[in-house]
């Protein structure tokens, strides 16, 4: 099963990179307490149930801000909306955030769920980041690849180079 790898901090968060061979591959616990997800897969061919299961889980192991990329990663942002509704959250400080960056290129998506994804009041303070990253060894490098080039540019910005 694998786990949560460190993969260095951005804007006073944890950062950490899950590689997944499938989705249902998803551990069934992580010890990250509250993080936003950054999630790209391809879901093509899942079961809706499937990524409903898997949104349930991300959701109650802590997950308070989902971005979601790839094939037909709106249909992973729909189950974590599905899902999102289905818990007994006390108030309007407390909703669970998604969006989706079909269309967009990787790096862009992690950029922004690095430096734009803010959850919602009644989940602060967030300090741990997740990045999640579902297919081949090939996928997992992409998605390396497209952090670093994030977390430079985020970097850049933040000492004006």
């Amino acid at each position: 099963m694998s786990s949560p790898r460190p993969a260095g901090t951005a804007n006073e968060r944890s950062l950490f990179v899950l590689e997944l061979e499938h989705l249902d591959d998803w551990p069934d616990a992580l010890d990250l307490g509250r993080f936003v997800l950054c999630m790209a897969a391809d879901a093509r061919g899942l079961d809706v149930e499937a990524l409903r299961e898997i949104a349930a889980r991300a959701l109650a192991q802590g997950a308070v801000y989902v971005c979601s990329w790839g094939q037909e990663s709106r249909r992973i942002e729909t189950a974590f909306d599905l899902e999102r509704t289905l818990l007994q959250l006390p108030g309007e400080d407390d909703l669970v955030m998604t969006t989706n960056h079909a269309g967009e290129p990787l790096r862009e998506a992690i950029w922004f769920s690095l430096d734009a994804a803010w959850p919602s009041d009644g989940f602060l303070p967030v300090s741990t980041w997740l990045g999640v990253t579902v297919g081949s060894s090939a996928d997992h490098a992409a998605f390396r690849e497209a952090l670093a080039e994030a977390l430079a540019e985020i970097e850049a910005h933040r000492t004006g180079a």
